[in-house]
């Protein structure tokens, strides 16, 4: 039991990153047969992994039809950022205080490097993540931080296609997390607020002209 259970934690691992990181793209049939191939286990596993990430809306499972990556909708653009809106400004204000100095100065300093081109999105699209989640955590709240852990998944996937498509939004990107930081450095907690929503908007914005402007989601 131990076992089967430790082979679909595998497999949810294993399809779960492959959808944050669009390796799968909204909407895309998977594949049992090539999930057994790249990591060799049976098809149970695999399944229950599935369901797994259908209960996350990853997944949508069609019985007789097949399953697909979950499409990335109008509305769900907006039901994620409705919720970065109200919780992240208001957080930010409660940690600003406690959020260590030598953790934004860090942050900074690594948003300022040049990566070889075929390394930047990745290279970025992690201290984006890293730089959302640490101020959650540090609010040290385990019922928050599962809720946005849920949201942060759901917006990795945008924060790569928007990257990807949105021109220059990359570098709009690392510009507004200076300019968050900044203001934390400075303890200028109103104007850290107000650029983190800034932030928030411009992010939202940029993951609808994906649909307006590409026709992908």
């Amino acid at each position: 039991m131990k076992e089967k259970g430790g082979l679909t934690q595998k497999a949810y691992e294993h399809i779960k990153e492959k959808i944050i990181k669009c390796e799968l793209l909204p909407e895309v049939d998977i594949s049992e047969e090539d999930i057994i191939r790249e990591i060799g286990i049976s098809r149970t596993p695999i399944r229950e992994a599935l369901i797994r990430l259908e209960h996350e809306k990853l997944v949508n499972i069609f019985p007789r039809k097949g399953i697909f990556v979950s499409s990335i909708t109008l509305n769900s653009i907006n039901e994620i950022f409705q919720v970065r809106e109200v919780i992240e400004p208001q957080i930010l204000r409660l940690v600003c205080d406690i959020l260590p100095q030598y953790w934004l100065e860090d942050i900074k300093k690594r948003l300022m490097v040049q990566p070889e081109e075929q390394e930047a999105l990745s290279y970025f699209v992690d201290i984006d993540k890293e730089f959302h989640s640490y101020i959650i955590e540090v609010f040290k709240n385990s019922y928050l931080i599962q809720l946005m852990n849920n949201i942060f998944e759901q917006n990795q996937r945008l924060r790569i296609l928007t990257y990807k498509k949105v021109v220059d939004r990359l570098n709009m990107s690392n510009k507004e997390h200076i300019e968050i930081i900044d203001a934390l450095l400075e303890k200028n907690i109103d104007k850290a607020e107000s650029c983190i929503r800034k932030h928030i908007v411009n992010a939202r914005n940029a993951a609808l002209n994906l649909n307006l402007n590409h026709g992908i989601i």
